[in-house]
């Protein structure tokens, strides 16, 4: 069979297995929600073209197309971490194939040049597109305009890659955290010569887009060079870990066990919080997803309240940072709730309300996390960095509003996520629009009502209104957990068949 074939086949199970999901057909008003989600995307990136064609035409000395690449490395860094919503790696969806008298090679092949021939790489053309035409095409020339888009398409192809090696090694293991750092230093290497300065940095993409645009072959090719080392390196990076996965064995080691007999006095929910405790302390996918967010909510909080960003005092952006470092470790954690459970659901099923106590155990449990960033923030508060009232607001703003949303999940989450396997265990045919629509609300409207509330009033009389609102939630718990409860009882026929279907 030649390679051209066994592409063309692949193609078509991809589209198959889409079709035929169990998801394909339940998520109709999920996608409607994304479709108006993108249309306001699109709003948002049009926009943002205006806004840089303004300050392109103002820029009379250099050429426009080049100065837009400055912005080269902070566009890299946002389109790759948007990437971490949805895209996976060529190897989760290399299992089916591996048994198969074909070459394990190919497969890693066409898995990797889907993610290179992607709509999704084409999307930031929405903003570029229009950016060309209005500072570019008629200042310097059609040809020039389509040199710019040109380069950026390599530069997305290059970051889709990218995105590839550092999802791959991170899911293998959270040391590799220091590979995104030095993508990112690297990124800003010029800016240490001659000294450090971000400007240096600058004036090198500049210099570099003016090389590109007027054209000097060498700055192609280094563009289309590390397009093609980046692809030569996930090839061997994608088959090593499929391969190593599917061949690795694991020996049994005797270990002292905790009982945390502390939590018998709390009943069944005490059980369930063991339950939730032995999850993450014993299964590589949900520790590594947590001590990951443990070690982004230590980062956050160091890097304002540290005072390492002391320029930027404003109240609204104290208010940022202290939020999203409250939020990042339960918020992000609990996205994925009952994904883990799919794996053992019958059981959680054989008694009356056990999964009440189940989301009751984890709603303790989570808001019982939030005492890691609470100290962390009185740090902050005793440095004088973050307010008493700001730092007790957001947190009640995050077990109250916060989980009550995120929670609501529970009811739409149907995908089975395994406790151990990284690759390629699942295919992940299914979007979860859902997951994607309440994750980017969780992160997106927070700091808007808080932006409005500190626009409009002063800052401690904000907080202390956000703290009158938040607590009805928390107090209310019981009443809101026991209606998620009810209505995930009304579809466990629905979820335990999507829950077995992905195993």
């Amino acid at each position: 069979m030649k390679t051209l074939e066994i592409f063309r086949i692949l193609r078509q199970h991809r589209k198959l297995a889409i079709k035929r999901s169990i998801g394909h057909e339940n998520q109709t008003k999920a996608k409607v929600l994304g479709y108006i989600g993108f249309s306001i995307m699109i709003i948002y990136m049009l926009f943002l073209a205006i806004m840089f064609a303004m300050i392109l035409n103002d820029s009379t000395a250099i050429s426009p197309s080049a100065v837009f690449w400055a912005f080269t490395p902070f566009i890299l860094a946002i389109d790759v971490s948007f990437r971490f919503l949805g895209q996976q790696t060529p190897a989760q969806m290399v299992k089916p194939y591996l048994l198969l008298p074909i070459p394990k090679y190919t497969c890693v092949d066409y898995f990797l040049f889907r993610s290179i021939f992607n709509w999704g790489n084409t999307l930031w053309h929405i903003m570029l597109v229009p950016l060309a035409i209005m500072s570019i095409a008629f200042r310097e020339s059609w040809g020039t305009a389509l040199l710019f888009l040109l380069s950026f398409q390599l530069v997305f192809f290059i970051s889709s890659q990218i995105y590839l090696l550092i999802r791959t090694f991170l899911k293998d293991s959270l040391l590799w955290f220091p590979l995104p750092l030095g993508i990112a230093a690297l990124l800003a290497l010029p800016g240490l010569y001659p000294n450090l300065d971000i400007e240096n940095m600058l004036d090198f993409y500049v210099e570099f887009g003016e090389a590109l645009f007027y054209p000097y072959p060498w700055s192609w090719l280094v563009l289309i060079g590390i397009l093609a080392i980046t692809i030569l390196i996930n090839r061997k990076v994608q088959y090593t870990h499929v391969m190593g996965e599917v061949s690795r064995s694991t020996a049994t080691k005797l270990r002292h066990v905790s009982q945390y007999r502390f939590l018998d006095k709390f009943g069944d929910i005490g059980q369930y919080i063991k339950l939730e405790i032995k999850l993450i302390s014993r299964n590589k996918h949900p520790r590594t997803q947590y001590l990951t967010m443990l070690v982004c909510c230590v980062c956050m909080w160091a890097i304002y309240g540290l005072g390492w960003l002391e320029d930027l005092d404003s109240y609204l952006m104290s208010y940022f940072w202290c939020l999203y470092v409250f939020l990042v470790l339960g918020t992000i954690n609990l996205q994925r709730i009952m994904n883990y459970e799919g794996n053992y659901i019958e059981c959680l099923m054989v008694r009356r309300d056990n999964i009440l106590h189940l989301l009751t155990a984890k709603y303790y449990f989570y808001s019982a996390m939030l005492v890691i960033p609470l100290i962390l923030s009185l740090i902050s508060v005793c440095k004088g960095a973050w307010t008493l009232p700001m730092v007790l607001a957001n947190m009640l703003y995050v077990m109250g509003p916060i989980y009550f949303g995120v929670m609501h999940l529970a009811i739409y989450n149907k995908d089975t996520m395994p406790l151990d396997a990284n690759f390629t265990t699942h295919t992940h045919t299914d979007t979860n629009w859902v997951m994607i629509i309440v994750s980017m609300l969780t992160l997106g409207l927070p700091i808007l009502i808080v932006w409005i509330l500190n626009s409009t009033l002063s800052g401690d009389i904000a907080s202390y209104i956000i703290i009158v609102l938040s607590l009805p939630f928390v107090i209310a718990h019981p009443l809101w957990l026991r209606r998620i409860y009810t209505r995930m009882m009304a579809r466990r026929y629905i979820n335990m068949e999507s829950f077995r279907s992905k195993r």
